[in-house]
């Protein structure tokens, strides 16, 4: 058998990505699309969402250049091998 513990990390600290394209999934028939918006995360969990100009960046907060890209709420491909044949 092979196990192991591992703590997983949780950032620190604001980031700020602003200027980029938002596919928020709000909205009517969940289609809301912000063409210039800004995405705060505290430490691991995003904190605000919205149009630049309406979302406050917090003082200190790391900012990062996002425009020309698009964010959109995650993809996860939760498929996995786990184990082998056998194993039930």
């Amino acid at each position: 058998d092979i196990a192991f513990t591992q703590a997983g990390d949780v950032p620190q600290g604001d980031v700020a990505l602003v200027g980029a394209r938002l596919i928020t999934m709000a909205g009517t028939g969940r289609r809301e699309v912000i063409e210039r918006g800004t995405v705060v995360v505290r430490g691991n969990r995003i904190v605000a969402v919205g149009p630049a100009g309406r979302v406050t960046i917090p003082a200190g907060a790391t900012r990062i250049d996002a425009a020309g890209k698009t964010i959109m709420p995650g993809i996860i491909d939760a498929h996995a091998h786990l184990g082998g044949p056998g194993d039930g």
